[in-house]
């Protein structure tokens, strides 16, 4: 841990805390952290250092602009804020530092608000500057979705937890989960219509079109075309990271690296595992960039949320949103409602949000049922899209297993051998990407060139996607009547082979952008199609119609084979009745009792099925049990009910019959 002098007599716990208030950081333990940062990039080795971040996370084109901004003088502003703006703000100009001057210390008086920003996204990156965390480390609940594991681990490091050690179990679980769940959904695209149509439709209501790329009347053609484009990248995208994901833990289930130790042991020794590690951190930090690049176009596309802000793209394609201040509510928007949050982010110089933090926001919102229903069942499936890659990513970066990696890559910078893997980490060799290259914000300083060339491979993939048009199949398949599935697999067809040829052109080795990205070939027997999806679906329905009419088949068979067995007495038959008593057995009589004499005891004679104390004499008087004459030796085979019994039971157990309510009586011969 770095230590600074402080600016104050003050005791340190006390000081921090007095900051805390003042400044309105989420605990003391973030006020010290602020001064610690600033403190660090204004001595000699760490402006060095932080300007060097600069450099490779924005770029060298804005590089100097960037500069510009971050040695701005202090400026207090008052007034609203909104959101952490005023957290910002005060912590930037009411901070203390000390540089030397003239073999003296100088105390300096705040930083600009874009320094304390940058500083503070450099050591977060880095942990650096850290102060001691002393809080126990928060421990992930049993069935935990990410979204809330991020929003209570985001709380509890600010707090001043521990970090939490890696989770190896939870991200393989995560890497097989994504992994099938994408599978899955790039096969319902081919298969099901409908399933694709309605997302389509879905997307391209939050679509935001180039101006000047659609005609006249031709806007919503070109939001879905636009729609299908960006959905087909994101989704292969996915594939990429997650495939891959599954794949290397797979490989480490193999060597019996099992758990996080284990597999930091691997990658000690094994710098082709290790190199196939960096490849898929790069591929996880591009799916981050553009699910988080998603998220604004998707959560202010609501009708609620649309008139507060600008939406439109610039002519390189880049989406820009930014709050619409002629709004009528946008001076009276609500503490803590998701319109303010968006306003605050979207706003030029707004809060810098990524990842975790971001989400752990839009967690806070979203619980609320009112706040949630502000934005479209898109927005939130985005988010809990974006949930497992960022807590994915967040593991390899903020853990004690990220610190050992980032040391074991940096010796491999060292000793070159991570000029090895470029095979691992690009499927499309460097000299065939496209001269477009933004900037970017790297996640991974230690292997940032690769980052930086992973994110090159992504765009000039897009480049490939973004030819596709397929706007005269949408009018046919969307805006008439005269469609089929097989027009829809035709559409798939064509797609497919058009990427097929364009990965074959761009590939480092047979296959390896068609693998990276989940394409299926063309003549390939096995691919999934609308047209036998469809068949399936009708045989299915034809052997559940036969087999439920076979059913109630067998049904009647066995309720007219139940009814033919029951015997009805003719005129001729007699109905069963019980056994007669013999004329010279005695009569018992039985006395009903009284209400109110439950508690006297009743004579002998008095108790149902006595016999008398002194039985008569004549051939009853033998020593026989009376009862033991009304038993028959043999039972008759069959019983005959009569006619009106039978019909009784008719309408008991016929379900066409309406019995209705049926009385006692109705039972009795």
């Amino acid at each position: 841990m770095d230590t600074f002098v402080t600016d104050s007599e003050l005791p340190r716990k006390k000081l921090h805390r007095e900051r805390h208030k003042r400044w309105g950081t989420p605990s003391p333990w973030a006020a010290e952290w602020f001064a610690n940062t600033v403190s660090f990039c204004k001595t000699q080795e760490g402006k060095k250092q932080f300007e060097e971040w600069l450099l490779t996370t924005h770029g060298p084109g804005i590089f100097d602009q960037k500069l510009l901004e971050v040695y701005a003088p202090p400026q207090r502003r008052y007034g609203s804020y909104t959101g952490n703006a005023k957290m910002w703000n005060s912590a930037a100009t009411q901070i203390t530092y000390f540089t030397p001057s003239s073999g003296e210390i100088k105390v300096e008086l705040g930083v600009s608000d874009e320094f304390l920003k940058q500083a503070h996204t450099f050591v977060a990156g880095e942990r650096l500057c850290e102060p001691e965390r002393t809080l126990p480390p928060p421990v992930r609940r049993r069935y935990e979705s990410s979204s809330d594991w991020l929003l209570r681990r985001t709380d509890a490091l600010l707090m001043g937890a521990k970090v939490p050690s890696i989770q190896w179990d939870e991200l393989r679980r995560i890497a097989f989960s994504e992994f099938d769940h994408i599978r899955d959904q790039m096969e319902a695209w081919r298969t099901q219509p409908n399933f694709f149509f309605d997302g389509l439709r879905e997307r391209a209501r939050s679509t935001i079109i180039t101006p000047g790329d659609a005609a006249p009347g031709e806007e919503w053609s070109q939001a879905c075309m636009d729609a299908m484009r960006s959905r087909l990248h994101l989704a292969q995208t996915q594939y990429a990271a997650w495939s891959q994901a599954a794949r290397l833990f797979e490989d480490f289930d193999q060597m019996g690296a099992t758990t996080a130790s284990a597999a930091l042991n691997v990658i000690k020794r094994d710098s082709y595992m290790l190199g196939r590690l960096v490849g898929l951190l790069c591929a996880i930090s591009e799916l981050e960039r553009w699910q988080t690049g998603k998220l604004p176009q998707v959560l202010t596309s609501s009708e609620y949320l649309r008139p507060f802000f600008h939406r439109t793209r610039d002519q390189n394609g880049v989406s820009k949103i930014y709050t619409n201040d002629a709004h009528a509510r946008r001076a009276n928007m609500r503490t803590n409602s998701i319109e303010l949050f968006l306003a605050n982010w979207r706003q030029v110089g707004g809060q810098v949000l990524a990842g975790p933090a971001l989400l752990a926001e839009l967690r806070k919102l979203t619980l609320s049922p009112d706040e949630a229903a502000k934005v479209t069942s898109e927005a939130l499936e985005t988010i809990g899209d974006l949930a497992p890659a960022s807590e994915f990513g967040d593991a390899f970066r903020n853990s004690t297993f990220a610190t050992e990696l980032a040391k074991l890559v940096e010796e491999a910078n060292r000793t070159g051998v991570s000029k090895t893997w470029e095979s691992l980490c690009l499927a499309i060799p460097p000299q065939k990407f496209n001269g477009r290259l933004d900037s970017i914000s790297i996640r991974y300083t230690s292997f940032a060139e690769y980052e930086r060339s992973y994110r090159r491979q992504s765009l000039t993939w897009l480049g490939v996607i973004w030819q596709l048009d397929c706007r005269d199949a949408f009018k046919i398949l969307l805006e008439t009547d005269q469609w089929g599935v097989q027009h829809y697999d035709w559409m798939w067809y064509t797609l497919d082979n058009i990427l097929w040829e364009e990965a074959k052109r761009l590939e480092r080795t047979p296959g390896s952008v068609a693998r990276l990205y989940g394409l299926i070939a063309p003549d390939d027997k096995n691919r999934p199609l609308a047209t036998k999806s469809f068949m399936d679906e009708v045989l299915r329905f034809v052997d559940e119609v036969t087999a439920s009419e076979k059913r109630r088949e067998q049904d009647e068979m066995l309720r007219a084979s139940f009814v033919q067995h029951i015997p009805t007495a003719t005129h001729q038959d007699s109905v069963a009745k019980g056994p007669e008593r013999s004329p010279e057995e005695p009569k018992v009589k039985v006395r009903k009792r009284r209400k109110g004499k439950q508690g006297l005891t009743q004579p002998e004679d008095t108790l149902v099925g006595t016999e008398p104390s002194e039985p008569k004499g004549g051939p009853s008087a033998e020593t026989k049990n009376p009862a033991e004459t009304t038993v028959p030796d043999v039972l008759p085979m069959e019983w005959k009910l009569g006619r009106k019994t039978v019909d009784i039971l008719h309408r008991l157990l016929d379900p066409k019959e309406k019995s209705g309510q049926m009385r006692w009586a109705e039972f009795e011969n």
